[in-house]
């Protein structure tokens, strides 16, 4: 299993098991399954993600470019992270800001092998590794910290 903040715009994880990669970039609401040729095997979408708006620019160089506005605004979504459990099925956290109260994150699981996808629900803290006896999240608090709590 692999997981790897690809760069600043997305999250990359392997699945071994299945011999997927998905992609999901931090601010469009699609999970792009690929084999390990390359070739696209599948695209889900988010429908309930509402992204941060983005308009088309040029850059200092005079290439094209893509500009987006912030900070976030109440309702709007970015993803946090994706990761493959020790099966090859992918998770993904997304969170939406709030003006008030925690910080909730969305959490689904989606098969490898069809790029079906399944909402498990809220969360409050940032899944980075997940078994049949354990999960491994961030905690979100002043200082970096990492849990470990039973299922």
């Amino acid at each position: 299993m692999a997981v790897e903040s690809f760069s600043d715009e997305g999250f990359l994880a392997c699945s071994e098991e299945y011999g997927v990669v998905g992609w999901i970039g931090l601010r469009v609401p699609v999970f792009t399954g690929f084999d390990e040729e390359g070739t696209e095997l599948w695209k889900i979408l988010f429908p309930e993600f509402d992204t941060i708006p983005v308009e088309e620019a040029v850059n200092e160089d005079g290439r094209p470019a893509l500009r987006y506005y912030y900070p976030a605004e109440e309702g709007q979504s970015l993803f946090t992270r994706i990761f493959a459990d020790k099966n090859g099925e992918f998770y993904v956290n997304y969170v939406v800001v709030q003006d008030e109260g925690p910080l909730l994150e969305h959490l689904f699981r989606v098969a490898p092998e069809s790029g079906r996808g399944q909402y498990i629900g809220e969360v409050s803290r940032t899944l980075y590794a997940i078994d049949e006896e354990h999960m491994v999240y961030r905690m979100h608090a002043d200082v970096p910290r990492v849990g470990i709590s039973k299922r």
